[in-house]
């Protein structure tokens, strides 16, 4: 069970949309994707969150609603190629809907993305689905 003493005080927010999130969610939370862009820092930031045995949390906004944080997972994986990023997850997680707007309302367009897993795992509990094990 995750837990705040084992996360990572780092995540990676990212958008996807919302239909491919449904998807991935529906046939088990996990899998493993590309984006053109190279995720160095993200890379650097999960190993040593492994090295430490926590998890790191990757943020998904809809693409078609930015403004919203929707789910999140557990980072497993980062291989940069070629300025491409092929990353892993598992575990996907909705944020529960309840709490959108509160989730949302503690994040601006100047949160930087390192801050953002406050969102989800730093701030109350109840700010995320029981299902997530994030207490």
């Amino acid at each position: 069970m995750r837990t705040h003493g084992n996360l990572s005080p780092f995540c990676v927010y990212t958008i996807l949309r919302s239909g491919e999130l449904r998807k991935i969610s529906k046939n088990g939370g996990r899998a493993e994707l590309s984006q053109r862009k190279p995720w160095s820092t993200a890379k650097q930031l999960l190993a040593r969150a492994q090295s430490e045995n926590l998890w790191m949390p990757i943020i998904f906004a809809a693409s078609e609603h930015i403004e919203s944080l929707v789910y999140y997972a557990e980072l497993a994986n980062i291989t940069l190629r070629h300025n491409t990023t092929t990353y892993s997850f598992t575990k996907l997680t909705p944020i529960d809907g309840r709490f959108h707007h509160s989730v949302n309302a503690q994040i601006d367009r100047q949160t930087h993305p390192s801050q953002l897993y406050k969102a989800i795992c730093d701030l109350p509990h109840a700010h995320v689905s029981q299902k997530s094990g994030c207490k």
